[in-house]
């Protein structure tokens, strides 16, 4: 015959090994929306960071642009580009116009008080891409400034 002290800790054995269960449960179903959660703000945060750095490179670009020693739409593009290390905007995707038109031939012929528009887009990648709908967001910046 079965103690009662016997049986009472065969039912305590057994009540710890469903504690450990459940516990595993909850865990396998808290993670994954930890996770999400954990790296959803890791994405804002390079969402936010990737907003100012366009923002900034877009100012400098027409900082640039306003010198009347920067010679080519090339200077301007390249420092918009070497502005955002840790984002890749494409010098390809940096636009400069003066006065409302593009090129390289108004761009050289801009005088002391002309407009200057440099503007550019820049494609964000998040990390979680199966949590959002878009996989990607478009960043548009614009500045416009006068030629010293």
């Amino acid at each position: 015959m079965i103690s009662h002290a016997a049986h009472a800790a065969r039912q305590h054995a057994h009540g710890e090994r469903r504690a450990r269960g459940s516990i595993t449960v909850e865990f396998a179903l808290i993670l994954p929306l930890f996770l999400a959660l954990v790296f959803g703000i890791i994405d804002g945060g390079r969402l936010m960071m990737a907003r100012w750095m366009v923002s900034y490179a877009i100012e400098r670009g027409g900082r640039v642009a306003s010198m009347r020693g920067t010679a080519t739409v090339a200077q301007v593009q390249t420092a918009v580009v070497q502005s955002a290390p840790f984002i890749t905007i494409v010098a390809g995707n940096v636009n400069v116009a003066v006065n409302n038109v593009t090129g390289s031939t108004a761009f050289t012929a801009r005088q002391p008080g002309d407009e200057i528009h440099v503007w550019t887009t820049y494609t964000y990648s998040r990390i979680l891409r199966f949590v959002f709908p878009s996989a990607t967001i478009n960043m548009t910046a614009t500045t416009l400034t006068k030629v010293e």
